[in-house]
């Protein structure tokens, strides 16, 4: 059984489970893409097939998918390691300094270690900065992990993804 207040969305509980009890549950539904839908993907996405698939073929399935514009997450993740870098060299901070690159790691401060909030530097994650950033009609975001999943639902008011 998951304890839903501490749980982090980490899936630990999955890996650590030898009976196998638990699962995660994700929708393999595709969206029907436009010519107007932008494909938002971490570059480890492009990454994770092994070393005979070339990022360019993963990218060229996707355009065959319908998914003909892509952008990769980069940009945030690049602005903000330069912010939380400028943030942890001002003198005054508490050190150390915690990048909130990877929302189950915040998850798992704010619910064990409350205390090391302050150390958080105040800046949204990647997906965040491009899910506020990204107005186009229609843009699909490709989480690699269920707490960017979380994220973005937490995120999605009714109108948008």
């Amino acid at each position: 059984m998951i304890i839903e207040h501490l749980c982090v969305d980490c899936t630990s509980c999955i890996a650590a489970c030898d009976a196998g009890a638990l699962t995660l549950h994700i929708s393999m539904d595709i969206p029907k893409p436009t010519d107007e839908t932008l494909l938002v993907l971490p570059a480890s996405f492009l990454e994770q097939f092994g070393g005979n698939v070339a990022p360019e073929q993963v990218l060229g399935v996707l355009a065959e998918l319908g998914f003909r514009n892509t952008r990769l997450t980069e940009e945030w993740e690049d602005a903000l390691r330069k912010a939380v870098l400028d943030y942890a060299a001002q003198a005054a901070r508490v050190r150390p300094v915690i990048s909130p690159v990877c929302p189950a790691v915040v998850n798992l401060i704010q619910a064990r270690f409350p205390s090391l909030m302050e150390q958080v530097a105040p800046f949204r994650t990647p997906l965040e900065a491009a899910y506020e950033e990204l107005t186009v009609p229609h843009v699909v975001f490709v989480p690699v992990c269920p707490s960017q999943q979380s994220l973005l639902k937490i995120a999605a008011p009714a109108d948008k993804g």
